[in-house]
């Protein structure tokens, strides 16, 4: 797996909105590759306000190889720029092997957002944290359209034509990027396993990428992007300020059905692996949410270094215990010390020490 980062800053010209500067990549990472990303325009910022980070999997193109793309763009905490950090494995069976892929590998703290270092190399990294969720009930879409069935439309239409794309326009006022996140993840845990790591996605999407491919795209409402979708018949553009009901075709899908009937599942034993050795376990509420923006969010932490080290929990136990144990051994010295030695004697002890000197 490769690692890219970049930063922009904003820029008062007419021609481009920011200037990209490329700030670290992994060691041996091949050139066309990093050519390619840096042809990407990831900062490129949509026509309407709308949450700042965009959370994506893509397919990118690169001569005769594809590789999947995971993204996470965000301000940094001064909000003078922006950082992207791109996750770039080199096969789907690279990304297979952390449990929960995508979705789960977003959901976690492996992303930068804060550069302060000077531009440098990195080494090949080898740990993620992912979290997988079990598959249930599309509650969210149930929410968000009306019918939980249309996690499994989408999912349907994936598995028949994947290049066809589906467009989900989204009210900004109440549900973020993570929510779509939650949103996207009821349709890519109804996908057979073997089909997961060609399901791509964008929280934001602001136009095409050349040498890049994202299926399930979400568009904030009012955007100039959605009226020329509105006119295109291979786009299926899903609409919550006007829910249709679930198209005759796709009424006895056995994926519509499971995303309206689904129980949790039970959970899996996680897949061994070096890239995910560092996994959080599953998680799930079987309570129906109140609203999109009930899904939990997973807000990065702020991080000064592009990998940050894990913490042993295990060693701060330890700490702990031996601290308490030295306590107690102390307590125990001062007990000896106040208690027995000043113990007073009795008649008998008297007349023994008595004898003794009379001998000596």
């Amino acid at each position: 797996m490769y690692e890219y980062i970049c930063i922009s800053t904003p820029l008062e010209t007419p021609e481009k909105n920011c200037k990209l500067t490329t700030v670290s990549c992994t060691e041996d990472m091949p050139p066309e590759l990093i050519r390619e990303l840096e042809k990407m325009d990831c900062f490129n910022p949509c026509d309407i306000p709308c949450d700042p980070v965009t959370l994506s999997c893509v397919q990118l193109r690169c001569g005769s190889e594809v590789y999947p793309l995971i993204s996470h763009i965000s301000p940094s905490t001064d909000g003078e720029e922006r950082v992207a950090h791109h996750l770039i494995f080199r096969n789907d069976k690279e990304l297979a092997l952390c449990p929960g892929m995508a979705p789960g590998i977003l959901r976690c703290d492996n992303f930068c957002i804060n550069w302060e270092l000077l531009p440098e190399k990195l080494p090949l990294r080898m740990h993620l944290k992912s979290r997988k969720r079990l598959a249930h009930r599309a509650y969210l879409w149930e929410a968000l359209l009306g019918d939980a069935g249309w996690a499994g439309v989408i999912a349907e239409r994936f598995l028949a034509s994947p290049q066809k794309c589906v467009c989900l326009e989204f009210p900004t006022e109440y549900i973020d990027s993570y929510g779509l996140l939650e949103l996207f993840g009821e349709v890519f845990y109804l996908l057979p396993p073997e089909k997961r790591t060609e399901f791509t996605f964008t929280t934001n999407f602001a136009g095409e990428e050349e040498n890049c491919t994202c299926f399930l795209r979400a568009i904030p409402a009012g955007s100039v992007l959605l009226e020329k979708l509105r006119k295109d018949p291979e786009v299926m553009l899903l609409t919550p300020a006007n829910p249709k009901e679930i198209p005759a075709e796709y009424a006895q899908s056995p994926l519509v059905k499971a995303a309206r009937e689904m129980k949790p599942e039970k959970p899996a034993i996680p897949l061994a692996s070096t890239l995910a050795a560092t996994e959080t376990p599953p998680e799930f509420s079987p309570e129906a949410p109140t609203s999109l923006l009930s899904a939990p969010r997973k807000v990065p932490t702020l991080q000064k270094t592009p990998l940050p080290q894990q913490k042993n929990k295990v060693n701060w136990v330890l700490y702990a215990i031996a601290i308490v144990l030295a306590f107690l051994l102390l307590l125990l010295v001062f007990y000896y010390i106040k208690v027995v030695d000043s113990t007073p004697l009795d008649g008998d002890d008297v007349i023994v020490i008595r004898e003794n000197m009379r001998i000596n």
